[in-house]
């Protein structure tokens, strides 16, 4: 006669399965650390309080029993997280308007007869600077060398503050 394995069982092995995924997992990518250790002894997550303990001693959080991350973030690593968000996305932004720029200066080649009315010293000016910022990223886009006058380009891409 074959023994039936009872539900909660089966619950149980999957679960162990899945921890036994989620730590080899994290172990592939960190290498052995407290918190597995911790997984791999006990067979299960920790408790709230030893999460937080183990957090702390990893500089990292952690997954506690009750599914929560332990430990909470600070106020300083809020902010450290805000202040990383917004400068990807400030960074972002500038790739995409260089993207667009590129874009729009492409799609009006065509339109090379119309340079005759930019006879404004600041129109020039814009001119200059963005054919030596093109001449930088071709140069860069192609993995050729700067060109020469690299250091008066520079001054001309330069970002305003």
């Amino acid at each position: 006669m074959q023994r039936r394995v009872q539900p909660d069982v089966v619950q149980d092995l999957n679960a162990a399965r899945e921890l036994n995924v989620e730590i080899e997992n994290i172990e592939a990518e960190h290498g052995p650390n407290p918190y597995t250790n911790y997984l791999r002894r006990h067979g299960k997550r920790p408790p709230r309080a030893e999460a937080v303990a183990i957090g702390r001693l990893m500089g990292a959080q952690v997954r506690a029993d009750d599914g929560s991350m332990q430990p909470r973030p600070s106020a300083a690593m809020r902010n450290a997280r805000k202040e990383r968000q917004e400068a990807f996305a400030r960074h972002h932004e500038r790739v995409e308007s260089l993207r667009a720029a590129i874009t729009t200066l492409a799609a009006l080649a065509d339109a090379i007869d119309l340079i005759g009315e930019f006879e404004a010293p600041d129109v020039v000016a814009d001119i200059d600077a963005a054919v030596s910022c093109l001449q930088r990223i071709t140069g860069q886009v192609h993995g050729w060398k700067q060109v020469k006058n690299a250091a008066n380009s520079n001054a001309h891409c330069s970002s305003p503050a």
